[in-house]
């Protein structure tokens, strides 16, 4: 076993060798890029799509250098979608460029949707700052892999943090079960979490979540294997407090729901995220569009970075913890940037 292991090493390294010698040691980016197929496993079939893809990188470093200019908040670097085109990256999260193409698989969906404002006029105003991580209702950062599923780990995120906020316990769940099992969406191919959380509502599931352990991640579409032995918690209802068709929420009405609800399933442009590594990201319209959702996260926190004064959220991501934060993601708070404020849903347990 150690031999072929040792061969298929081998057989890697030269692979990129070969690769790379396509390229002129003299190039600027020739040993970026080789550092970024190392780091990243990236191998090429043949010397066209070795050159596509270099060249494609070569892009992203000179807009990674203009992101870096004009950034007062957030750092910008070479990251494992550093080889892909803007329109390629836009499919990767959610299996679609643009999630408001797609229509319900399962015919009759309807929303059940919650007033913000109505619910929240009672509610104390928020603290200056609030980190759900810090306070245990948040499970270690997960990979979706290439699969576009966001919409299943935002799903999951915020019933495990909601369940933590009124049971009293961190649990994780299965991302896999809404792949496999939710009728309206289509599994790597993309949905919603609204779709996910009605789907759990009904059959075979009748509200309930299984166990991660009990019903592992594969990032690929299978048949549904709900099993109630496994079922961990369950939900009882959802609400939409804001979607594609309706007015955006109030972010301030936002960070009250999240304090006492816990965290929430939420959709953004995600344009901006290809090259983030750090910081409060502040994108301009040009580069984050607010009509055109294809992630979902899940909004943990927020507060206030003292380096740039601005305010942020603080997003749970589902592309493992090398990317950003640690798997984590600031995004500026109270402007409506990327669309964070335009599709917020919540279970209840």
């Amino acid at each position: 076993m150690k031999s072929v292991l040792a061969l298929v090493c081998v057989l890697g390294l030269l692979h990129v060798a070969v690769s790379l010698s396509h390229v002129p040691s003299s190039h600027p980016a020739f040993h970026k890029f080789s550092d970024f197929m190392k780091t990243y496993n990236k191998q090429y079939d043949t010397p066209e799509e070795f050159q596509s893809r270099f060249k494609i990188f070569v892009q992203n470093l000179e807009k990674i250098d203009q992101l870096n200019a004009a950034s007062k908040g957030a750092k910008y670097n070479v990251t494992q979608f550093s080889d892909m085109t803007r329109e390629e990256f836009r499919k990767y999260p959610c299996g679609v460029e643009k999630l408001s193409t797609l229509t319900p698989r399962r015919p009759g969906f309807r929303h059940n949707y919650g007033d913000l404002k109505e619910l929240t006029k009672n509610m104390p105003a928020a603290p200056p700052s609030w980190d759900w991580v810090a306070k245990g209702a948040v499970t270690p950062i997960k990979n979706q892999g290439q699969c576009g599923s966001c919409w299943a780990f935002s799903t999951i995120g915020n019933i495990e943090g909601v369940n933590f906020v009124t049971e009293g316990k961190l649990l994780s769940l299965s991302e896999q079960e809404e792949v496999d099992c939710s009728k309206t969406s289509y599994g790597c191919g993309g949905g919603w979490p609204f779709w996910a959380m009605s789907d759990i509502l009904g059959p075979p599931a009748n509200g309930g979540i299984d166990s991660e352990s009990g019903y592992p991640y594969t990032a690929e579409d299978g048949t549904c294997a709900f099993s109630t032995s496994d079922q961990l918690t369950a939900i009882t209802s959802y609400k939409s407090y804001c979607t594609e068709q309706t007015a955006a929420c109030d972010e301030t009405a936002m960070a009250q729901l999240l304090v006492n609800v816990g965290p929430l399933s939420a959709c953004l442009d995600a344009t901006s995220m290809q090259s983030y590594t750090s910081g409060v990201d502040n994108p301009t319209a040009a580069d984050c569009d607010p009509s055109y959702i294809d992630h979902c996260i899940t909004i943990v926190g927020y507060g206030n970075d003292p380096s740039s004064g601005l305010n942020f959220w603080r997003i749970k991501n589902s592309w493992g913890t090398g990317w950003g934060e640690s798997g984590y993601y600031r995004l500026v708070r109270g402007t409506g940037a990327c669309g964070i404020n335009s599709v917020i849903t919540v279970a209840t347990v």
